[in-house]
């Protein structure tokens, strides 16, 4: 089958993968799939729109974003390149970058007392960030160069300010590879925790969550004893099935049923390093390695633009990709080889819309509805809020509701790494959790 070349990134919507066909008319720069897109974007963009194209001091400045700490809004800055005087006498000449938090010497923390960079946490989706979001901060797009080996710089554009938006909402690099104070005291049925402080808000989003505009996290804890209740987990691996990736892989195989699971070369080439497990990593229309295991157990899920997450929105939103999605991701895939092109990939991605999302839940909420009729007390109601309805009186409703949850699950105990005496009172929101349970999924 003939391939076709990828569609470059500077191509493409700022917000998501499908194709940018509305141009800002401001920076002339900013690309857009849909006026969706742009609303979502909106806020940070009119920060920087029209304000990147000033005149270059010279040949080795480079451009990047500065938060100067505070309520200052962010900036571009002209930075020179530190590698523009360097002779190469000695093969690598390269500037070495090292992060530096702690003071061996003196036994503390560099730069505690910092006060929090409120700007920067802002200019995130959810408005928070972690507690180590303090002082001024210079964010520069840095490229590897394979013949030299030299760090490079390019000019941050208006790309790399939402992909630097969306990062800094998932910067938690002080954090253990484990499982954070949240993981530690999670105790069924919890519902709520304090957004942006904790390992959970590091953790990978679903990509078709994302195109829908309801950008989600979504955190595997079958490697959790406290809840022994392992097993395959579907709702997590339909969340995070790949649309992004442009080819196939035979990392990850499909049973009867649908079911996703890694192939011997797949566990090798993660087991030996060869392989990132994430979104993108295993080819379209598979889920990372992660979620394709027989123990990956419950499975928590929270939005990452701080609005409540309700059990519906889940259950619909599984519901929309097993019916509508997976059945022409996995048409799509059919007699091609390992490495070709997806040809339809494009059309995929624009039928997953917010107004086709919405008609299935219309109809999803329709069927719960009158499966419920008879109960005393049903869940579902012609009121149920749809997921774009958390605003106004109705997340003024669900926010004292979490509130009050949240309260009685710190009387019981639970604590998140936000309660520690050092980082407390770092955000006042709170991010409503749906715990998916395995092994049954949908």
């Amino acid at each position: 089958m003939a391939e076709s070349p990828p569609m470059p990134e500077n191509r493409t919507c700022v917000m998501c993968p499908r194709r940018g066909e509305k141009v800002c008319s401001g920076c002339k720069t900013a690309r857009y799939c849909s006026k969706d897109c742009q609303k979502l974007d909106h806020k940070n963009h009119k920060i920087f729109c029209g304000k990147a194209e000033t005149l270059r001091p010279s040949k080795d400045h480079f451009r990047a974003l500065f938060f100067p700490g505070g309520d200052a809004l962010p900036r571009f800055e002209w930075i020179l390149d530190p590698n523009y005087a360097l002779p190469n006498l000695f093969g690598d000449r390269g500037i070495d970058v090292r992060k530096f938090k702690h003071n061996t010497i003196q036994a503390r923390d560099i730069g505690i007392d910092d006060p929090p960079n409120l700007a920067m946490r802002a200019f995130t989706r959810g408005g928070t960030a972690a507690w180590n979001t303090r002082g001024p901060w210079l964010i520069f797009h840095y490229v590897e160069d394979g013949k030299e080996g030299d760090d490079s710089y390019i000019d941050m554009n208006m790309h790399d300010v939402r992909s630097a938006a969306d990062v800094i909402t998932v910067i938690y690099d002080d954090l253990p590879q484990g499982p954070g104070n949240l993981d530690k005291d999670l105790k069924p049925p919890v519902q709520v925790a304090r957004n942006g402080c904790d390992i959970l808000f590091a953790l990978e989003g679903s990509g078709i969550a994302n195109l829908l505009g309801l950008p989600m996290f979504v955190r595997p804890m079958g490697f959790q004893s406290t809840l022994k209740q392992a097993g395959r987990n579907s709702k997590g691996a339909l969340l995070m099935t790949d649309i992004t990736s442009e080819a196939v892989t035979d990392f990850v195989l499909k049973k009867p049923g649908g079911v996703p699971v890694m192939t011997t070369e797949g566990v090798r080439a993660m087991m030996c390093g060869e392989q990132e497990d994430h979104q993108g990593s295993y080819g379209f229309g598979t889920p990372p390695a992660s979620f394709c295991s027989d123990e990956v157990g419950p499975v928590l899920i929270c939005r990452a633009d701080n609005k409540p997450l309700l059990t519906g929105h889940i259950e619909a939103l599984c519901d929309y990709i097993k019916v509508v999605i997976d059945p022409q991701v996995q048409a799509a895939k059919q007699r091609l080889n390992v490495g070709e092109v997806i040809q339809n990939r494009e059309e995929i991605l624009t039928g997953i819309t917010k107004a086709n999302f919405l008609a299935h839940w219309e109809k999803f909420k329709e069927d719960k509805i009158k499966a419920q009729a008879s109960e005393a007390h049903p869940e579902w109601t012609p009121k149920y809020p749809s997921p774009y309805e958390m605003m106004g009186k109705t997340l003024e409703s669900v926010n004292r509701f979490t509130e009050t949850i949240y309260s009685k699950q710190i009387e019981g105990g639970m604590k998140q790494d936000s309660e520690m005496p050092d980082k407390a009172n770092t955000s006042a929101l709170r991010a409503q959790l749906y715990i998916a349970r395995g092994p049954h999924g949908l």
